[in-house]
């Protein structure tokens, strides 16, 4: 952060979101730099998941055994439409080297 010119983060930025994406992003820098693609997806696909996995117990708990959700996803959300979203930006970042 201090190389963007954020010499406090805990006084500048406007929430802790900020801190915590940066921290995020040094913990997959870290734990994924072997140099070898296939151990470093392995790398951080395991830290994510125990980042940001569900408490299985809670879950069934709080929602009950047979709980379905019945919310649609909102407007823009779709399986398709979020597709589309990433194929779009991909093709734009493509194009920025």
């Amino acid at each position: 952060m201090r190389s963007d010119g954020i010499a406090d983060p805990m006084r500048e930025l406007p929430h802790m979101h900020a801190v915590i994406d940066e921290i995020e992003t040094l913990a997959l820098e870290g734990t994924a730099s072997t140099g070898d693609k296939d151990r470093d997806r392995l790398a951080r696909e395991d830290l994510m998941d125990r980042l940001y996995a569900p408490e299985p117990e809670g879950a069934e708990r709080l929602n009950g055994k047979d709980y379905r959700a019945q919310v649609k996803p909102p407007e823009g959300f779709t399986p398709g439409e979020v597709e589309a979203s990433f194929d779009a930006f991909t093709r734009a970042m493509s194009g920025m080297r």
